[in-house]
């Protein structure tokens, strides 16, 4: 009972309360401070998309009692579909990618989902294969 208690306060601190974006904005001297909330706010990096892809997976994991390498596989299944759910409503960091780009980077943040790299990693990896993109 516990157990269910503290997930679904997790639950609640990802879905409820959604993350926040500070921006700045300098225009003619003056600094402007911006601060977006929302579901939109978990595609703006790599980074940002894991823990809900960890907290999705955990929950599915959980529920359908799965294990082994089974578990890594619905990690990369739920970041692959988050990324192109990003993708096709374009949210964040995804709009005006193509596919495949969007297919590479489901399959980063599932490698980061799963432990196996850490995300500076990740975005290195992306960087020197020139298919991080670029802010503006």
């Amino acid at each position: 009972m516990k157990k269910l208690l503290l997930f679904l306060c997790a639950a609640v601190a990802f879905f409820v309360v959604p993350v926040t974006v500070f921006a700045q904005e300098t225009v003619n001297s003056v600094v402007t401070t911006v601060v977006e909330t929302g579901f939109s706010n978990y595609f703006i990096s790599l980074a940002a998309l894991v823990p809900l892809v960890v907290l999705i997976a955990a929950f599915i994991n959980k529920k359908l009692n799965i294990s082994g390498f089974l578990k890594q596989l619905v990690a990369w299944a739920i970041s692959i579909l988050l990324c192109f759910v990003g993708w096709y409503f374009k949210l964040g960091m995804f709009a005006g990618l193509v596919w495949w780009v969007v297919l590479i980077y489901g399959f980063a943040v599932g490698l980061a989902a799963n432990g196996f790299f850490d995300i500076g990693l990740i975005q290195a990896i992306l960087k020197g294969l020139k298919l991080e993109k670029k802010n503006e």
